[in-house]
């Protein structure tokens, strides 16, 4: 399937996407994506976006018990997805933000195909 013309500036900062990678880059990618894969971390990395970025906010924001999302930040983390400065937690960068919303938008769009 061609990509949409329309959709092609989500690859004009990196062109080089529109080729195939190095092998690395793709078990990366795949690491990350696993990492985030589930409902709490989700929904931990919605909170930080919107700026809840302590844990105790996060966790309330986002209806995830402290303990789970103590752990579930850990992980992202060390995934690289989100980094702690003093006591709070922020999105690593700009990509953990547009993959998030690109993933809540899929969801939405799948559900209303319905």
């Amino acid at each position: 399937m061609a990509i949409p013309e329309w959709e092609l500036n989500l690859f004009g900062a990196e062109p080089e996407l529109l080729r195939p990678l190095e092998h690395n880059r793709y078990l990366r990618a795949a690491q990350a994506l696993a990492t985030s894969s589930t409902p709490s971390r989700l929904k931990l990395l919605h909170a930080l976006i919107v700026g809840e970025r302590t844990v105790i906010r996060a966790a309330m924001w986002a209806d995830v018990p402290q303990t789970l999302a103590r752990a579930d930040l850990a992980a992202l983390e060390r995934a690289g997805m989100v980094r702690r400065v003093g006591e709070e937690w922020e999105p690593s960068d700009g990509h953990v933000i547009v993959l998030l919303h690109l993933a809540l938008a899929h969801a939405h769009l799948a559900l209303a195909a319905k």
